[in-house]
């Protein structure tokens, strides 16, 4: 499966050829695209396809951050109809008239590969996320807890021997 991005800055626009090999996006002259914007990091973003098919988004610790359908991210898996935004004028998505529909199935979000964002940039934020993390692996340990102990309250049954 061959797999293009669409890179539009400003009133340009180019395409690229993904690989399992990372192509590399940001100001300096050794990434593979170069975009001349101040908003951009040196080395800013890589794109990339794994092994079954999937584009891989990975921001490198870019200054401003790396936005996909205007959520920051850190690393994601790339879909149809996504688009990631760099800087202020660089939108990057999958280039659909490059592929067949058995291609764009595949790189379709379906219903289970929803992602749901939370900001944690506020301090407030992080603490209900954290909270919220603890109270749900606090839930798990309990009823994991409660699985395990169910055996040995069967330990205090008296078994009735019957005839041989």
């Amino acid at each position: 499966m061959t797999v293009y991005i669409k890179i539009q800055y400003k009133n340009q626009s180019s395409t690229a050829r993904l690989s399992s090999k990372p192509l590399i996006i940001g100001r300096s002259r050794s990434c593979d695209v170069k975009i001349n914007d101040q908003e951009i990091s040196s080395k800013h973003l890589s794109i990339s396809t794994d092994n079954l098919g999937r584009v891989i988004a990975k921001d490198l610790g870019s200054t401003n951050g790396t936005f996909l359908n205007s959520n920051k991210i850190n690393e994601t898996t790339l879909h149809l109809d996504d688009s990631i935004r760099l800087g202020n004028h660089t939108i990057i998505s999958l280039d659909q008239s490059q592929m067949d529909e058995e291609e764009k199935e595949l790189l379709r979000r379906n219903e289970k590969s929803k992602v749901t964002f939370i900001d944690i940039d506020a301090p407030d934020k992080q603490r209900k996320a954290v909270d919220e993390a603890t109270r749900q692996l606090k839930a798990a340990r309990q009823r994991n807890q409660g699985l395990q102990e169910s055996p040995r309250k069967d330990n205090n049954i008296s078994k009735k021997k019957g005839p041989r």
